[in-house]
Order: C-alpha cells, then sequence, then structure tokens
C-alpha cells in the first residue's frame, strides 16, 4: 500500500469521525502503519482511534464535580446519565458509585470509539493508576482486588451499558438523558463537528439537563445553548429554551479596507467593559490549559464578535506571553473596544516585524 493511499486512507477515516488532523499524531500513526505493514482498512481504523483519543483516566477525576453532583441527585426518579468518550470506563463507574451510595435509581450508557478501551470498561478491571486518587475504604468498598487488579464489584456494574461507537451517531439517535458527560473530547473535533455535537447535545438533554464539560474547557458558542451555573470553580452547563444562532464568521483579517471603528478617535478611549460576576467566574474558571488553547478561544470569541469577553480572557495571560499573537489579537481587541491599543501593537510588532497586518494596523492610527 503506498504512502498516497495510506494518506487518503487516514484522512477519510479522520473525516468520518469528524477528528482534526494533527501532524503529530498523523506522523505518530504513520509509523506505526509502516512498522505493522500490510494492514487492512478496519485495522487502520482500529489503530488511529487507539492512538488518535486519549485513554487516561482514573476514578473521581476532578474532585469537586462529584461533590456538587451528590447535591444534584435530590429526586426520586430514575436518573438517565450519558458518558461520552468515557473511555475505560472510570467515569462512568464513579457515577454508579455515588448514585449506589445515595440508594439513586439510574441507567449510564458509556459510548466510546475504542473497542479495546471498551472491553476494559466492560469487564471493570483496574490497575493501581485509576484508583490511585481513593483512599483505602473507597478502594475495599468499591472494588475486588485480585493481585495487581482492582475489579469493580458486581453491584456497581447493574443498569450500566458499554458501546463501541462513534458519538456523533449515539447523539443523533435521540433518547433523553439528565446528564451528558464529554470532557476532554471536543478537542479532537473539527468546529464544525463541535458546532453540530452540541446543538444535537441540546436536544437530547431534558429540560434542566446538565452538560458537564472538562475542568476549565470552554467553546464560546456554548453560551448561545445553554445556561451556566459556577460552583467551586465548576462549571455547570444547564440546558434551557434558548436557540442555537448558527454562525460561521472568519477572524477579521487586519487589511487597509476594514472598517475599525473609532482608531483614528484616540483621545476618545474608553474603559475597558468589565464582565458581571457570573461571567468573571466563567473567566477565571478557564485554568490549567495551554496557552493554544487560550488562543483557540479567543479566535472563536472574536470571529463571534465576543470582543468584551475574549479582552478579558486575554488580559488573563497576556502579560507573562512573549506570543506575538496574544499581543497581537489583544491590540485588535483594544481597537475594537476603543481603548489604548498602542502599546499592546508595538510589543507584537517587536516579538514579530514580518508580520504585515500589524503594520497595517498600526498605520490605522495615523
Amino acid at each position: 500500500m503506498g504512502d498516497k493511499m495510506v494518506e487518503n486512507i487516514i484522512r477519510n477515516i479522520l473525516k468520518k469521525y469528524g477528528l482534526k488532523e494533527d501532524k503529530k499524531r498523523l506522523e505518530h500513526i504513520k509509523s506505526t502503519l509502516e512498522f505493522f505493514n500490510g494492514l487492512n482498512e478496519e485495522q487502520i481504523e482500529r489503530i488511529i482511534l487507539e492512538n488518535y483519543t486519549i485513554g487516561e483516566s482514573f476514578f473521581f477525576r476532578d474532585g469537586n464535580l462529584w461533590n456538587i453532583l451528590k447535591r444534584y441527585f435530590l429526586e426520586d426518579k430514575n436518573y438517565k446519565i450519558l458518558s461520552l468518550g468515557c473511555s475505560r470506563g472510570e467515569e462512568v463507574y464513579s457515577l454508579s458509585f455515588i448514585l449506589n451510595d445515595l440508594n439513586k435509581d439510574y441507567e449510564i450508557l458509556g459510548v466510546d470509539a475504542s473497542y479495546e478501551r471498551i472491553i476494559q470498561a466492560k469487564e471493570g478491571k483496574y490497575k493501581y493508576w485509576s484508583v490511585r486518587k481513593l483512599n483505602e475504604s473507597q478502594i475495599n468498598k468499591y472494588f475486588d482486588k485480585k493481585g495487581d487488579y482492582y475489579f469493580v464489584k458486581e453491584k456497581y456494574k447493574k443498569n450500566i451499558e458499554f458501546k463501541t461507537e462513534n458519538i456523533t451517531s449515539t447523539i443523533r439517535k435521540g433518547g433523553k438523558y439528565d446528564i451528558v458527560f464529554l470532557r476532554r473530547v471536543l478537542i479532537y473535533f473539527t468546529e464544525a463537528q463541535i458546532h453540530n455535537i452540541l446543538n444535537n447535545i441540546k436536544n437530547i438533554l431534558n429540560n434542566n439537563g446538565l452538560l458537564i464539560l472538562g475542568h476549565g474547557e470552554f467553546y464560546p458558542y456554548l453560551t448561545e445553548l445553554f445556561e451556566f451555573e459556577i460552583d467551586n470553580n465548576v462549571v455547570l452547563w444547564k440546558n434551557t429554551t434558548k436557540t442555537y444562532n448558527n454562525r460561521y464568521k472568519k477572524l477579521i483579517s487586519f487589511n487597509k479596507n476594514n472598517n475599525i471603528k473609532n482608531i483614528n478617535n484616540i483621545n476618545n478611549l474608553q474603559k475597558p467593559m468589565e464582565p458581571n460576576n457570573k461571567k468573571k467566574k466563567l473567566i477565571d474558571s478557564i485554568v490549567n490549559i495551554s496557552e493554544d488553547e487560550y488562543l483557540e478561544i479567543i479566535e472563536k470569541l472574536i470571529s463571534e464578535k465576543n470582543y468584551v469577553f475574549a479582552y478579558n480572557l486575554i488580559k488573563k495571560i497576556a502579560d507573562n506571553s512573549l506570543n506575538y499573537l496574544i499581543w497581537k489579537y489583544k491590540a485588535f481587541l483594544e481597537i475594537q473596544l476603543n481603548l489604548d491599543y498602542k502599546d499592546s501593537l508595538n510589543k507584537a510588532i517587536f516579538l514579530n516585524p514580518d508580520d504585515e497586518e500589524l503594520w497595517n494596523m498600526k498605520n490605522y492610527g495615523r
């Protein structure tokens, strides 16, 4: 099988699952396929899914979240929960532990694209790494230890189903859920796929149902679909009657034909608009992510003309950054908000004097 054919197969599989092309992962996959020569397309697909998604997890990951959810499970009803990208099942069983302790009825569906991880989830067999956050009392309560392995006790496997499936297929099938977990999954999808996934999740969530993302995980258009509550730095996205405005806008290019408002009126500068307390908490909750992830969020906010939110977010990281894009976007946002942009622009130019758009921006003020 030639290199060109292999690349086409890989791209078709990524397209099938709506996964973004990532150069580092693609190179790793290619080298793996070269080592295991002669694989068929089904085997290639499995290798891609095993290597393209993160399988590492542990029980009660993000401790604050589980304590907050205990307060959510107050009604006497049958809770229906969907765990998307459930990996080896730690998240699903963590829910089972809590709901059993609270004596609640429940049905949990765990879905992952990896066949191997779903097999492990069904078996409920784990190494110490997965239970490392639990104390001895919890381990004895929830697991049977055999040799070096920890097996989930049978009582906690009831009313749980695991499926190997593309998550986009799962959420298109309908059904209604009280909670959908989607932690650290959307990072692997294209922007168009993320829009569709979030919109479909809204449709399968019950009214006031919750969408749970990873700690610090944020996508700007979430605020168009859901209300949010913040408790102990944990963000809960609640389904409401909000409607979705499906907008695709490109980041504004800094060329001489752009109509950037009030840039020449440097004497009429405004104070930056501060977000309300709720949005400030949301901004503060976006933590422990890379600068590249911050940039991705800020770019999306700019594309949706959510300049105030973007500006208050970029201020969190700008002072400690030597990335010219951070300063470039900060200058752009200051222009849009009629603020003094010169310091940010000069820093961006200093860091990357070859960026023609920066000089175009500078020429606006003349």
